[in-house]
């Protein structure tokens, strides 16, 4: 009986080898040789199917060859030169033997060199495609053509090691109605001396675009607009109006490209789709390294932003996401700038040596990063070093500008914004845990009069907090009390810093500020002295000296002016009639649009305006929006209508608030500016 089932077994296992039949459950490791044979035989059919066209021998023309070539086929062509317009058909291959040697060009007002058309998976490679210009005409005085020197619509396709240039408009233009469907990539190829874009991708296109060299195009290295989409990375943009320009609804990943020497931004993305940029080097740029400005979720990782003309990174806008890893150094403006409609997470950066601040933020709250060597700083900088406690690099921070008397480029004391940082608060409890902080910063430094200025700008910022910074009328009684308490706790914290003998101007500024609030007018006059005697040009301490004395706190009526004439006259040998001027543009935000008001304080525009000159000798670069506004106000109120029409046409429509209080008002005084009736009719 074994035996009949051992014989069974044997024949059922042969005849399953036989068969090639597999059971259920096994796998099947090779296919029966009867397959393999057809196979082969199919492989072997395809090849003697594709064939090859070789122009410069078999053919003349290179569209005489894409004409008879079929799918699958290779129009191959020899070293040349060709005067010619290409069509290709789907599926065909072109392929030079020599991409600098095979030259095939077209005059560029006729049509592209090469159109691609609603063909699929075609591969182009090894070309020179150039236009002609029959006019002679230099790429500075030529307009801007129609026909790009590779055009590519509906199709799929792969083109590499080209050389494409010297286009009338683009030098590859693609544009494909089908999202994520027809992809075109574009690998090893040099775009240069396009009149227009070097790549540019439009509509649905999908594009992939790697290792790429785009120089000296009139316009973009490369372009993404509308809806097209892609993956840029690898590229060389140099020398073009901008590197890589992405706007629209683009989406777009950029990543490990260098943008370098362009006209503008090295990166510029104004699309309306979340963008990922990482690992780029921008530097040398005229503008910005990378600027994303969008109302948009960002990932900006491991770039790299350096001696650009404005920022390393900015953004603008309203942006969000991450920005995390990047350097930014060398930059002529800030490393990384946000405007205050913008709250990224900025958090691990290294930004140094740039000329005003390392991360300029005007409104978020900065992460733990490195900022050093930075001409300028933000208050926000400030924040961040306090709340992650480096109480070594404030008191170095601090120092340095302290003992080199360091301004901003808009002329105002480092000293007194440092200061002014504490003062501003944050987190959920704002001053409370500022103040935790700052007392953790006075333990560890005991000997520093540094976190105690510190401390006594915050009490008073709680203080003013409490009270509400309107007339005296408007505050609460029950507010009266724990404001003046506040004050008390900064002068009594002042006095203490006071006995350390540290010469720091800033200390006397706040015990003013503190002693206002407190009616303690003999405090006021004994600090404004004391602080003058360290730095007679600090202008922070004519400020709040001045401000004690306006009509609303102590003073009389014109008393403002006369102690700004009295500084300004103090300080002549040093600084000129600089103090006058600044002192009367800090009255523009007193009187809040109320010319009338302000031509009561009595001052004297020709004083002004050479206080403006002395200033300006020492700070070149201290014109900004805000002076301007403040500079048109004083003319307005002077009556000086040429000045005034002068500065409604710098200022446009930047005005400020702060200022005219509101458009009517500003409009009404800008019509004033450009009548012709007598300056009483203002």
């Amino acid at each position: 009986m074994k035996t009949l089932c051992l014989r069974a077994s044997c024949i059922l296992l042969f005849l399953i080898l036989v068969s090639g039949f597999i059971l259920p459950g096994c796998k099947k490791k090779t296919p029966p040789l009867q397959e393999q044979g057809a196979r082969s035989a199919s492989a072997q059919e395809q090849a003697a199917k594709k064939k090859e066209f070789l122009v410069g021998r078999d053919y003349q023309k290179i569209q005489d060859a894409i004409n008879a070539a079929e799918s699958g086929d290779i129009v191959r062509i020899k070293p040349g030169s060709y005067d010619e317009s290409l069509t290709l058909k789907d599926g065909v291959n072109l392929i030079g033997e020599d991409g600098n040697n095979v030259v095939i060009k077209c005059d560029m007002r006729i049509s592209p060199v090469l159109a691609i058309n609603k063909c699929k998976n075609v591969h182009i490679s090894r070309l020179t495609l150039k236009h002609y210009d029959p006019m002679q005409m230099q790429q500075e005085d030529a307009a801007d053509g129609k026909w790009p020197v590779v055009q590519i619509d509906d199709s799929s396709a792969t083109l590499n090691h080209l050389i494409v240039c010297d286009s009338a408009s683009q030098g590859i233009k693609i544009t494909n109605g089908r999202k994520n469907y027809d992809l075109v990539s574009v690998i090893d190829c040099k775009m240069y001396n396009n009149r227009s874009t070097g790549i540019s991708v439009t509509g649905n296109g999908n594009a992939e675009l790697k290792n790429n060299i785009c120089a000296n195009n009139k316009k973009s290295g490369i372009y993404f607009k509308e809806d097209a989409d892609g993956r840029v990375s690898g590229n060389l943009c140099k020398n073009n109006a901008y590197g890589i320009s992405i706007q629209d609804n683009a989406v777009v990943e950029a990543s490990a490209n260098i943008c370098c020497e362009n006209k503008c931004n090295g990166i510029w993305f104004d699309s309306k789709s979340p963008f990922n940029v990482s690992d780029n080097n921008c530097f040398g740029n005229g503008t910005t390294g990378i600027e994303i400005n969008s109302q948009i979720r960002v990932s900006a990782v491991g770039n790299s932003c350096r001696r650009n003309g404005i920022n390393g990174i900015c953004f603008r806008n309203g942006v969000s996401g991450i920005v995390s890893e990047n350097i930014c150094a060398d930059n002529k403006w800030h490393g990384i700038s946000i405007d205050k409609y913008s709250r990224p997470n900025v958090d691990n950066n290294k930004c140094f040596n740039n000329k005003k601040c390392g991360i300029y933020d005007d409104g978020g709250m900065l992460g733990q990063n490195k900022t050093y060597n930075n001409n300028e700083f933000n208050w926000q900088e400030v924040h961040m070093y306090l709340r992650t406690e480096d109480f070594d690099k404030l008191e170095k921070m601090v120092s340095l500008i302290r003992n080199e008397k360091r301004h901003f480029s808009n002329g105002h004391w480092q000293l007194s914004h440092f200061y002014y940082s504490f003062g501003c608060g944050f987190g959920q409890q704002r001053f409370d845990d500022n103040i935790k902080l700052i007392e953790k910063w006075i333990s560890k430094y005991p000997a520093s009069v540094t976190p105690r200025i510190a401390l006594a700008k915050a009490i008073d910022a709680q203080a003013w907090d409490i009270r509400g910074k309107s007339f005296s009328d408007t505050v609460s009684p029950t507010a009266w009390e724990p404001f003046e308490q506040h004050l008390s706790k900064a002068l009594d914290v002042l006095k203490e810093a006071e006995k350390l003998n540290v010469k720091d101007p800033a200390l006397y500024t706040e015990w003013i500020s503190a002693a206002t609030g407190l009616h303690k007018m003999d405090d006021i006059e004994t600090a404004f002295k004391k602080g003058i005697a360290i730095e007679p040009t600090y202008y922070p301490l004519y400020d709040e000296h001045c401000w004690a004395y306006l009509p609303r706190w102590y003073g009389k009526p014109g008393q403002y002016e006369q102690l700004a004439r009295e500084a300004a006259e103090s300080t002549k040998n040093e600084i000129g009639q600089s103090l006058y001027f600044l002192l009367a543009c800090r009255m523009t935000h007193s009187v809040r649009g109320d010319v009338n008001q302000f031509r009561e304080l009595g001052f004297d525009y020709k004083r002004f305006k050479q206080g403006q000159q002395d200033f300006a000798k020492q700070f070149p670069d201290f014109k900004n929006t805000e002076f301007l506004n403040q500079a048109c106000f004083m003319a307005c109120a002077a009556g000086d209508k040429e000045d005034a029409k002068d500065y409604f046409i710098d200022i446009g429509d930047q005005w400020q608030q702060n200022v005219w209080k509101d458009a009517e008002t500003f409009n009404k005084y800008k019509s004033w500016a450009k009548s012709k009736g007598t300056n009483e009719d203002r």
